[in-house]
């Protein structure tokens, strides 16, 4: 599949004509480049951005390689029930198209994980109480959400090379994946570069890639501690170790325990309480 559009190919995957999309590219409007011949070619991520962006209904999914967002009942509601439901029964298919869905429609990354996978997978993580089915249908359910996150990021247009980085991961005994695949996406989502860790990072490993990478951000999933003591001293053994960086980055941290009202992380670390509130504080640093 080709990785560019022509305006004639954008103008009738979303039906406007081809001159108006001709002059939004010659205004800056649909971010563009021109091929040796000086046709104009539109990088397939930046169309789709374009479309979730101006809010136009996108009548061909398949001219920018998504099929999976055929219109459909759901695209137009709510579907975490409908979502929660494919997810336990292992549909995957339908669980990604129900998410690409509404992404295309205009839903954020940081929306979509926080309401929609995010509930269904501390629902699932219940259900080993009552059945040990219930262990494999979390870790299935887990591998759908990984895919899910993938495609997700594969549709994101490329960052700028001058882009900052941020670089994060589960702490040291933290054996849980994907809240920090969640967060690297929904930074990467952001326009910044993300390099994810994964689970049971030291702070140790955390700082020497901060250093290789040059990080202006880290993110510290908190997703096994329990209680304010236990993330404040997560927080705290993080700040010493990323101090040893030279310049440290700004660290925000996340996951069930920092749902405390009221309560402040140790300084200069951040909290973020849900999703949204980490792409609003990614949003608003200095780059």
């Amino acid at each position: 599949m080709q990785n560019t559009l022509s305006p004639k190919e954008l103008a009738r995957a979303i039906g406007v004509s081809e001159s108006s999309l001709k002059r939004w590219v010659d205004e800056g409007t649909v971010n563009a480049i021109r091929t040796f011949g000086g046709h104009r070619r539109i990088p397939r991520n930046d169309a789709l951005a374009f479309v979730r962006q101006q809010g136009y209904p996108l009548l061909r999914p398949d001219l920018l390689g998504l099929a999976e967002a055929e219109a459909g009942a759901e695209a137009g509601g709510a579907i975490d029930g409908v979502f929660h439901a494919a997810l336990q029964e292992g549909r995957a298919a339908e669980a990604q198209r129900l998410v690409i869905q509404r992404f295309v429609a205009g839903d954020s990354v940081a929306r979509l994980v926080d309401e929609v996978m995010a509930p269904a997978m501390r629902a699932l993580g219940e259900l080993w109480q009552y059945d040990q089915a219930g262990i494999y249908i979390e870790h299935r359910a887990v591998d759908i959400c990984t895919q899910i996150l993938d495609r997700l990021r594969a549709l994101l247009p490329d960052p700028a090379p001058e882009a900052p980085v941020a670089v994060g991961g589960a702490h040291a005994t933290d054996p849980y994946t994907l809240p920090s695949l969640m967060a690297a996406t929904v930074i990467a989502a952001e326009g910044w570069r993300t390099l994810n860790l994964g689970a049971f990072v030291p702070p140790g490993v955390l700082t020497r890639a901060v250093v290789d990478q040059q990080a202006r951000l880290a993110w510290l999933a908190l997703g096994a501690v329990e209680g304010r003591r236990g993330v404040d001293n997560e927080v705290e053994t993080t700040l010493t170790a990323l101090a040893q960086a030279g310049e440290p980055p700004i660290l925000v941290a996340g996951g069930p325990a920092c749902h405390c009202s009221g309560h402040r992380p140790p300084e200069p670390a951040r909290f973020a309480e849900s999703m949204p509130e980490l792409a609003g504080l990614v949003r608003g640093l200095p780059v």
